[in-house]
Parts: structure tokens; C-alpha cells; sequence
């Protein structure tokens, strides 16, 4: 057998693998419309859950939409850890072993390289309102707005319009 041999068998299962290609490429397309929809049912599920809920440090912040929504999008989260105060999160975070919530998210999931790439159902973190050293999550919208609570709106989970610009890291769920 010389080369052409191998050539010829080479570009006969090129060939003969095209359809192969395409039908895999047409399933993927297919599913990557079946995850976007999915994606999307997810997020509202978990948006309606907050959707009328106050911020409180206890109950309903941004670590426990995050949370939240992890799970809605099939990962194996730990329980958050209870706190009452700032102070109680911030101390949550140490035992984490994160001095912020930008290093607890980096513990369980994919940072994008860059914010731009989120999609619907992400993870993403602003710069916290109240100057208390926290980051604030949201949860993308694939619009370039977030879901997350915001002192314009304190009865409860808001659309922060246009704050893609704003976001610092995000997160791939």
C-alpha cells in the first residue's frame, strides 16, 4: 500500500462522513434552540419566585437568586449559608473561603472571558449600591438588562435596564 491508498481512503470516509457532519450539525442547531427555550422557561420559573419578594439579608438577596437559578439550570449547588446582616454574609463568604462574591461564584462556575458572551439565564455582578464591599448578582436577561433588586424599586426584584455596560465578570450557567 502506498500513500495514495491512505489518501484515497482518507477522502473516501471524508466523504462518506458529510452526511454524518450535517445531520450532527442540523442536531445541534436544533438543540441549541431546545436549550435556548429551556433557558428561558428556567429563568422565568425563578424570577417569578422573587419577583415580588423585598431584599432581605435573611431570606431573598442576590446569593440566593444565584442559587436559585444555578439550579434551574442544572448545577449541583451547596445550600447558601444562613446570615442575617451584611456582616453575617461578608463572614458567609469568608468561610467559603471568597473575600467577595465574584471569588464564590469562580468556585462553581465558568466565567466568561469577557461579560459580552452572557446569555439569557447567566450569571452576572455590578458593583454593589450600598458601598458595602459586596457585588450585586443579577441574572441576565440576553438583552443587555438584568434581573436583581435595586433601591428604585424596593417591593421587589427589578429590571435593571441597560446595564450590561456596568456588569464587571458573568457567569456560564
Amino acid at each position: 500500500r502506498g500513500l495514495g491508498d491512505v489518501y484515497k481512503r482518507q477522502n473516501l470516509a471524508r466523504t462518506a462522513s458529510k452526511p454524518a457532519r450535517l445531520a450532527r450539525l442540523i442536531s445541534m442547531e436544533k438543540r441549541t434552540v431546545e436549550t435556548a427555550a429551556k433557558r428561558m422557561e428556567s429563568t422565568e420559573r425563578v424570577l417569578a419566585m422573587f419577583r415580588d419578594e423585598r431584599f432581605s439579608w435573611e431570606k431573598t438577596n442576590c446569593i440566593r437568586l444565584a442559587r436559585e437559578q444555578a439550579l434551574a439550570m442544572g448545577h449541583d449547588v451547596p445550600e447558601v449559608p444562613k446570615f442575617k446582616t451584611i456582616k453575617g454574609a461578608k463572614l458567609a463568604l469568608k468561610k467559603q473561603g471568597a473575600d467577595n462574591v465574584a471569588e464564590l461564584l469562580d468556585q462553581h462556575f465558568e466565567r466568561w472571558p469577557s461579560p459580552a458572551f452572557a446569555r439569557m439565564g447567566d450569571l452576572c455582578v455590578l458593583k454593589g449600591e450600598q458601598g458595602d464591599g459586596l457585588e450585586a448578582v443579577g441574572v441576565y436577561d440576553g438583552s443587555g438588562n438584568l434581573f436583581g433588586w435595586h433601591d428604585d424599586k424596593p417591593e421587589g426584584l427589578a429590571v435593571i435596564k441597560q446595564a450590561e455596560a456596568d456588569v464587571l465578570a458573568a457567569w456560564r450557567l
